[in-house]
């Protein structure tokens, strides 16, 4: 087996540093980044990633198995496929030397460019969003147009550079959740929002009137 990396692999036990999950700074990160201009933003979120990573429990499994002789690790190599042989093998080259493979697995993800993902392009064509970078330039309140919001990567520029795991997406998910309830309530007549009439108590429709003489009628039987 073969692992190939376009440059050494890098352990470590997150992708971003962890200023941004600890209670002590990572407000000040999120800040930081919030004041930011978009393109500034943008050039944050390339720094602070910096590439991905392999967690030191997934390294040491590497080391164990490069140690036996299974597994051999070649960085700092673009492979490039070359051709198939007669019985279904890939033949790669791999800088100056070519390989043959039985099988080859991409696990190289994608580039950042949303624009490229087919869902995205149509709805963008359909309601026209700013692109930063490949990011959309979606709202404070992750919000692309009326009532569509987005989470995850997509919202990198409004959520920063953790967007993409958990505590990213806990965060957007309280945004998108404050900002809907904001709007319900907005709208919200009987908890009085500030959308509704205010002043809609003070008049009685017909129904009301008829309602209100059949209990007075009740209660005069009842006396």
């Amino acid at each position: 087996v073969v692992l190939c990396s376009r440059r050494p692999l890098v352990e470590r036990h997150f992708d971003i540093d962890t200023c941004w999950f600890d209670r002590r700074s990572a407000n000040l990160q999120i800040s930081e980044f919030y004041h930011q201009s978009e393109a500034e933003r943008l050039t944050a979120l390339k720094e602070v990633r910096g590439g991905g990573s392999v967690p030191p429990i997934y390294m040491n499994d590497v080391r164990k198995w490069q140690a036996s002789g299974e597994l051999s690790v070649l960085d700092g190599v673009e492979p490039e496929y070359m051709e198939s042989t007669a019985d279904g093998r890939a033949v790669v080259a791999m800088g100056k030397d070519e390989m043959t493979f039985d099988f080859i697995i991409l696990a190289c993800g994608i580039k950042p460019d949303f624009a490229a993902n087919q869902l995205v392009k149509s709805y963008q064509e359909k309601s026209p969003l700013k692109m930063v970078g490949g990011f959309p330039s979606v709202s404070v309140d992750l919000e692309w147009s009326k009532n569509l919001f987005v989470v995850g990567a997509l919202a990198s520029l409004n959520v920063g550079p953790d967007s993409g795991n958990i505590m990213g997406a806990r965060r957007a998910a309280s945004i998108v959740a404050n900002a809907l309830e904001c709007k319900a309530w907005l709208r919200d007549a009987d908890s009085r929002g500030a959308l509704s009439n205010r002043f809609d108590q003070l008049f009685w429709d017909e129904e009301d009137s008829s309602s209100c003489s059949s209990d007075s009628d009740s209660d005069s039987d009842c006396d």
